[in-house]
Formats: structure tokens, C-alpha cells, sequence
């Protein structure tokens, strides 16, 4: 009994700790951004908004991938290259670096998880899935996570969490990168379902 009772201690208190790990950055037209330091020191971040419509239709258009660079931040091309399927499929992005830094590529694979009232895709770098394009610095760890809870059949929180590392860019220009990356995509989403 002692033991059970310590574990459930234990994983109360690191549950509250990591909601406490989070710093509001912004909150603006109905979105709020997040950001917390993880422990290799990477800088990740947490965007929220509530849209008028169902998880379904919601979930159809972010699984669009073919047409992410049209409203997500700082995509210049995203393809989906393999076949998709109800586990897995791979995406490459193509990401548009502002003078003086190189362009990025990244391959993420792409899984998601479907329960009744909430529903999760993510996204994992697989760098090494296709060769290296010369044209563009590739991103080889990033990862993340789309959720998308129910609040009423035409209402639905959406969230995105993410981190990656991007080599040689200074700290000053990641961080502005991290906010304006989750604000952009969910007032993106707020023209298309609000």
C-alpha cells in the first residue's frame, strides 16, 4: 500500500512540475504560446486556441500535408512521399531560413492516435529516410505533437507542442522563431474553421 501511495506521489508531483516548467509568451486573439527549456537545453514550445468546429474535420485538414507550407510558419514545400496509411506515412518539409542562414529540410514521420474525445498526431525527424539534398541544411532532431480535444460537437481545443534542434542559428533569432511559429499556424487554423 506504501508503495503505491508513493508512487502516486511521485507521479502527482512530476506531472504539476512539468505544467509549471511552462511560461506564457503570448496571449493574443485567442491563442496562447507556451515555452519551456528542456533538459538538453533546446527551447520548446506549446500553442492553444478553441475553434468552432469537430475534431474530424479539424484532424482532415492538419493531416493534409501536401498543403502545410499554406498555412504553416516559415514551410516553403511539404510533400507527402510515402503512401498514406493508418499508422504511419513520411512528410519532407522544405523551410524558408531569413538572410544570412540556409534553408532547412526535415523528414518527419508522421502516426496518430484516435480516441473518442481526443485525437494526437505525431510527428518524429527521420533523418536519414531519403538522402541529403544539397540545396538545404537538414533539421535532424525535431519532434511534434498535435492534440485535439473535444469540447462540444462544433467546438474543439486544438494544441501544438514542439521542439527541434536547428544547428547553427543563433538563440536570439530561435527564440522569436518559437513564438511566432505556433501563433501563426493557430490564427492560420482561426481563418479557416472560426
Amino acid at each position: 500500500m506504501n508503495l503505491i501511495f508513493s508512487v502516486l506521489i511521485t507521479l502527482i508531483s512530476f506531472f504539476y512540475q512539468n505544467l509549471n516548467d511552462w511560461e506564457l509568451k503570448k496571449n493574443q486573439d485567442n491563442v496562447k504560446v507556451f515555452t519551456r527549456s528542456l533538459d538538453n537545453g533546446i527551447k520548446e514550445f506549446l500553442g492553444e486556441t478553441i475553434l468552432n468546429s469537430t475534431m474530424d474535420s479539424i484532424f482532415s485538414f492538419i493531416m493534409d500535408f501536401n498543403k502545410a507550407n499554406q498555412w504553416m510558419y516559415k514551410i516553403k514545400s511539404s510533400k507527402i512521399i510515402t503512401p498514406v496509411n493508418e499508422k504511419t506515412f513520411y512528410v519532407y518539409f522544405t523551410i524558408k531560413m531569413n538572410w544570412p542562414l540556409e534553408d532547412r529540410d526535415l523528414i518527419m514521420e508522421v502516426s496518430n492516435i484516435k480516441e473518442k474525445k481526443i485525437i494526437k498526431i505525431e510527428l518524429q525527424s527521420q533523418p536519414n529516410f531519403i538522402p541529403i539534398n544539397d540545396k538545404y541544411k537538414r533539421i535532424i532532431n525535431s519532434s511534434s505533437i498535435w492534440t485535439l480535444e473535444y469540447l462540444d460537437k462544433f467546438k474543439t481545443k486544438v494544441s501544438l507542442q514542439s521542439n527541434s534542434d536547428i544547428e547553427g542559428i543563433p538563440t536570439w533569432i530561435t527564440d522569436m522563431f518559437i513564438t511566432q511559429s505556433p501563433l501563426y499556424a493557430m490564427k492560420n487554423l482561426q481563418k479557416e474553421f472560426n
